[in-house]
């Protein structure tokens, strides 16, 4: 997989290659690409499978999230737009791929809000 900065707000996932690499020209990675970048990445984990059993080829899968930040200053991202884009996918395999979408951890962690605990402690 190679994930694409394409903006301070925009990442693009791409499915061919062995391993994860992120590249960019002329940005800096922020926490919010990856961010999107988890979320693109379990998506496409989870579709994967589905699509090898199904014989439908995933190398041509892409997923773009664009996102955006909170306007009252909190480092909050309001609204995330994920796009994927899949030549050759049939019509009538699209809500099994939204439902699948959908179902990826990261996605049900996000929408429906996770509790978190710090703990930071000296040595």
């Amino acid at each position: 997989m190679r994930m694409i900065l394409e903006g301070e707000s925009q990442i693009r996932l791409e499915m061919p290659g062995e391993g994860f690499e992120i590249t960019s020209e002329h940005i800096s990675i922020s926490p919010y690409h990856l961010l999107a970048g988890s979320l693109a990445s379990c998506i496409a984990l989870v579709v994967a499978p589905w699509a090898e059993r199904s014989g439908v080829d995933q190398e041509l899968l892409t997923i773009s999230i664009g996102w955006q930040r909170a306007s009252d200053g909190h480092n909050q991202v309001r609204h995330m737009d994920v796009a994927l884009r899949w030549p050759g996918l049939p019509d009538s395999r699209l809500a099994v791929v939204e439902r699948l979408a959908k179902a990826c951890p990261i996605h049900a962690t996000l929408v429906s809000g996770t509790e978190i605990t710090n703990h930071v402690r000296a040595a």
